[in-house]
């Protein structure tokens, strides 16, 4: 059987959110540029937005979306991909999905207090953090994989996540080496990476 295709979109928070004005915080407008950037690769932009400039693309992408009863968005067209976003530190990234997923990226920062262990990871975790050579790696990456399944089964953080389930399918990814990265779906899927820059999207309306 053939895998199912997710395409996973990387920007620089800065750089993006310096393309559109909006009373936004700016990782919010780089995560959904970087959507409508997919959207309009995979061609759907241009018939669900029917847009000549990016303002009006981007403000019909906003009238587009919907959210789960813990705040997981969705585009309203049920033909539409299945997407996901997280951002952390100066990154935002932004998952185009055949089948429902869940991202995260969590920035690498130094850990100061292990109370936060007992609060997120399970018994056997916290002794695979407290015994590794790099403390800070082990604990993003657990903290990534569990946030990017919770974001797939669009719970939120409303249940423990010492003790929550591991998705049928995930991957772990890395930025810059200093960000940790999870994709979770519900079937394995092939996954492709691709940092963009603004005029990755500028081109569809120039």
């Amino acid at each position: 059987m053939e895998q199912a295709q997710i395409k996973i979109y990387i920007g620089e928070i800065d750089k993006w959110a310096g393309i559109y004005q909006a009373e936004e915080r700016a990782e919010t407008i780089c995560g959904r540029l970087l959507l409508l950037y997919g959207l309009f690769r995979l061609k759907e932009g241009q018939e669900l937005f029917l847009a000549d400039t990016l303002t009006e693309a981007y403000q019909k992408l906003k009238k587009q979306l919907v959210y789960g009863t813990h705040g997981k968005p969705a585009l309203s067209d049920s033909f539409s991909p299945h997407f996901n976003i997280s951002h952390s530190g100066k990154y935002a990234v932004c998952a185009l999905s055949e089948v429902p997923c869940g991202i995260d990226i969590q920035e690498k920062k130094e850990l100061r207090n292990h109370r936060i262990f007992e609060k997120i990871l399970s018994e056997k975790e916290q002794d695979e953090v407290l015994f590794s050579t790099d403390q800070a790696a082990a604990f993003y990456k657990y903290w990534a994989r569990k946030e990017s399944f919770l974001k797939l089964t669009g719970q939120g953080i409303t249940v423990d996540l010492r003790g929550i389930s591991k998705p049928v399918w995930q991957e772990d990814f890395t930025l810059k080496e200093v960000y940790a990265g999870c994709i979770s779906a519900d079937t394995e899927c092939q996954v492709t990476y691709e940092h963009i820059l603004p005029f990755d999207l500028l081109k569809f309306f120039s």
